[in-house]
């Protein structure tokens, strides 16, 4: 009589996992096997692990550092948004207002120069991927900046 006792409240028990798992959107299947191996623990464990899914969120979420609400990019330089990413790792000339010739420089420091105004758009610039000398404004026809020396 002892045994059949047992065994029903075991199915019982797995019936009640059943159906509160159906109820969190669980696996009704799963949680009847928990209940019927597991017992009133199992029936424990599903109504608090809602609890400790919402506790493990909010540990999360204080880890976490906050996000900045704006972040703050330079935009990019007219002359790097328009050139081929074969010339990016070449070595660059350019013939100032005298009529020198200055280099070997990287792109960056060309774009400096630009920038500083010793490089003109009507200025004469070359690297090893040219076959001639260009001019400037034919390589970057965007770049808009002139310096006017008077």
């Amino acid at each position: 009589m002892q045994t059949f006792l047992t065994v029903t409240m075991w199915i019982v028990l797995g019936l009640v996992c059943a159906y509160y798992a159906k109820k969190q959107q669980r696996n009704p299947i799963l949680w009847f096997s928990m209940g019927l191996v597991l017992g009133i623990f199992g029936l424990i464990l599903l109504l608090l692990l809602p609890l400790i899914q919402r506790i493990q969120k909010k540990s999360a979420s204080k880890k976490q550092p906050p996000t900045p609400a704006v972040i703050d990019v330079a935009p990019p330089s007219p002359l790097s948004s328009i050139l081929d990413p074969l010339f990016s790792n070449t070595l660059w000339y350019y013939m100032d207002q005298t009529s020198s010739q200055k280099g070997p420089m990287s792109f960056t420091a060309l774009e400096n120069d630009w920038k500083d105004g010793k490089l003109l758009t009507s200025s004469y610039i070359w690297n090893e991927k040219l076959a001639d000398w260009k001019l400037f404004s034919e390589l970057f026809p965007t770049a808009e900046k002139e310096i006017v020396i008077e």
